[in-house]
């Protein structure tokens, strides 16, 4: 999933809460359902995080979003997707110019929430998905290639992903949190890289608004 769809998207779901939020007065729910003799409250929420990684001994991020439905304020179930940032010029491969090392990976996410207080919550979620890498031409040398030179090699791959957060109300339905992850793939097949590359310790920062 591009980065832009995903913004896009968690975009759309943060101004459908805010617009919810309007009327809902001071809630922490936006919906109620029965089962039988209980009744459960759902509530919604849309983050955006970074997350600092390495890649090929150098530094890389994970640019991310995430929306979810809350359940009883403990139980979240949503869909979460990631793209990589390598801003490095790698040559090894090159035939001329430089290409880059691009990927992103997307799935199903489900976090477990545990408040403290009214303005901490801890969480821990667990990803499961597939994603995307390859090698592509810099934008000034695939101008001279044909079209289906642009890429020098690809790859999909199945990823698990677990993670921690600390989220931090910091005003209204704002909430700030630090977060770690560890992502494990199934093998890579990539000229020059290990099949074990994309896996590793993510750790970084997120902002989420949402009513739960």
């Amino acid at each position: 999933m591009k980065t832009k769809q995903i913004l896009s998207m968690v975009i759309l779901v943060l101004f459908a809460i805010n617009l919810t939020a309007q009327t809902t007065d001071s809630k922490n729910h936006l919906w109620t359902m029965k089962t039988g003799k209980k009744t459960h409250e759902v509530g919604l929420y849309g983050s955006i995080s970074g997350q600092y990684t390495e890649l090929f001994d150098n530094s890389a991020f994970l640019l991310g979003a995430r929306v979810g439905f809350v359940f009883n304020h403990k139980w979240v179930i949503g869909l979460e997707g990631h793209a990589l940032n390598y801003d490095h010029k790698l040559t090894e491969f090159a035939t001329e110019g430089h290409y880059r090392l691009e990927g992103g990976y997307s799935g199903t996410f489900v976090e477990y929430l545990q408040p403290i207080g009214n303005r901490i919550k801890l969480s821990a979620a667990i990803l499961t998905g597939r994603g995307i890498v390859q090698y592509r031409y810099d934008k000034e040398t695939a101008e001279s290639l044909e079209w289906y030179e642009e890429f020098l090699d690809r790859d999909q791959y199945a990823v698990f992903q677990p993670e921690v957060r600390v989220y931090v109300n910091i005003g209204g339905n704002w909430w700030a949190a630090a977060e770690a992850s560890y992502t494990t793939t199934s093998p890579v097949k990539l000229k020059g890289a290990d099949e074990d590359l994309l896996e590793g310790l993510n750790y970084g920062l997120s902002f989420s608004y949402g009513i739960f």
